[in-house]
């Protein structure tokens, strides 16, 4: 398998990243949701530092996959793809990216504006990026859970596209970001 990627379908590393990154944010949002409903503080503190680390991982594996990304021309869209859904793909595509940037940053600075110490899997501390502060605190939280929303929303148009192309048009859009899929086979 190639790694870098060529015209008609994605490279190992892009794939790697590509479903890593879907995995970690599942994972966050899962974390996420244990935390909330867990009555010990303790136990919510403890599951939240494990959310807030996979959050910080996610927005490292981020920056590593737009410098792949930028290295390494995308596949070509399907010829036969309308204009339209051409569009449609870029612009869902950079909201993904963007929700995916945004997420970790507007965490990491409602954790920094609660003056809370905040340790990496509990193994190294984290700078704050910004000092003690109530109002942007909850600014930072509202729009981390606003951003949730718009990820969960983007997800989804992203996999029912991808379906869409799988079932329906019966195109090779979603075997060329599968590991070991040849984007000549058919469906």
């Amino acid at each position: 398998m190639p790694v870098r990627n060529a015209s008609d379908s994605w490279g190992s590393i892009s794939k790697l990243l590509h479903w890593g990154i879907a995995l970690g944010v599942i994972a966050a949002a899962v974390v996420a949701k244990v935390a909330e409903e867990l009555d010990s503080s303790r136990a919510r503190y403890e599951w939240m530092v494990n959310h807030k680390s996979l959050g910080l991982l996610l927005l490292g594996l981020m920056l590593l996959r737009l410098a792949w990304r930028l290295s390494n021309p995308s596949p070509d869209l399907p010829a036969a793809m309308p204009r339209w859904q051409q569009l449609a793909a870029r612009l869902t595509h950079l909201g993904l990216y963007f929700c995916l940037f945004w997420m970790p940053i507007t965490g990491w600075l409602a954790h920094s504006a609660s003056g809370l110490p905040l340790k990496w899997f509990n193994w190294f501390g984290v700078p704050a990026i910004v000092g003690k502060d109530k109002e942007l605190k909850h600014l930072a939280e509202e729009l981390h859970e606003w951003g949730f929303w718009l990820l969960l929303a983007l997800f989804a148009v992203h996999v029912a596209a991808a379906l869409k192309h799988h079932f329906i048009d019966r195109d090779h859009t979603l075997r060329r970001m599968w590991f070991g899929g040849k984007a000549e086979t058919g469906p």
